[in-house]
């Protein structure tokens, strides 16, 4: 009997440039970093409410991104945070910037099945990024509105 793996969803453009676009919040070498955004929202000019709510919408992102509840199995039953995940894609197949990434990449596509449901895996995880995302853009709204005030 012979299997054949296919993924539904984006494309791998599609996932490639939603991915690449998320290394901006997360490289702190960016000024639009999750923590470097922090680090504004600390500023005393931005009212203590809104501050809190920003680092709760970031705790409650790094929560899903780094808890255990949260994490996927790959093929020998390990698991990876949705961190991992993420990290070992972004850094390892679509940015190529990690040598030690890239080659545990290559290993995980010795099997098209399982690598279909890891890029799957990468796909709910980059959806889930993107509502968190969409919530701080809002809040950043709101916070703009009350500094020009």
């Amino acid at each position: 009997m012979e299997y054949k793996a296919e993924r539904k969803g984006p494309d791998d453009e599609a996932i490639a440039a939603a991915a690449l676009t998320f290394r901006f919040f997360v490289q702190d070498n960016e000024r639009i970093s999750l923590r470097n955004i922090s680090r504004y929202y600390a500023d005393n000019l931005i009212d203590d409410s809104l501050s809190k709510q920003y680092e709760e919408i970031r705790n409650e992102l790094n929560d899903f991104l780094d808890n255990e509840r949260y994490s996927v199995f790959k093929g020998n039953q390990t698991r990876l945070t949705r961190r991992e995940l993420l990290d070992t894609f972004l850094y390892g197949d679509l940015a190529h910037a990690n040598e030690a990434k890239y080659d545990l990449i290559q290993s995980w596509k010795r099997s098209e099945m399982l690598f279909k449901r890891d890029e799957n895996h990468l796909v709910q995880t980059m959806f889930f990024l993107y509502n968190y995302l969409e919530m701080i853009a809002d809040l950043n709204k709101q916070t703009l509105k009350e500094l020009q005030k």
